[in-house]
């Protein structure tokens, strides 16, 4: 299991978000926990593009799998995000601009998400 990304200067954050699409999923798991099927329905998107997606951020430690459901069969896993890094201003002065661009970025997608 990954260790969560606590700091705005790790590079698995710049990764993490730095896909739109990771962008959105990362905050609706935010909201609540849901299943890639779940997540593929709502953005409109395959669900192998999510998975993948999903996959990234678990493997960056930016979400985890909370339980396992069967569902016809098969195994859904459903995930849900773990903390975002809080961001002091001492680590702010010390970011990297990519990170700051990142983080300014996904921030700017969220909210226009909820608009």
């Amino acid at each position: 299991m990954s260790q969560p990304i606590t700091s705005l200067d790790d590079p698995r954050y710049v990764k993490a978000l730095g896909h739109p699409l990771r962008v959105r999923i990362f905050a609706m798991l935010s909201e609540r926990s849901a299943s890639p099927v779940e997540l593929a329905r709502a953005i409109d998107a395959t669900l192998g593009t999510v998975a993948y997606h999903v996959r990234t951020l678990k493997d960056l430690g930016m979400v985890e799998l909370v339980t396992e459901r069967r569902v016809r069969g098969a195994v859904e896993h459903v995930y849900r995000a773990k903390a975002r890094p809080r961001v002091t201003d001492e680590a702010w002065a010390g970011a990297p601009s990519m990170a700051k661009q990142v983080a300014v970025d996904s921030t700017l997608q969220i909210i226009h998400e909820y608009a």
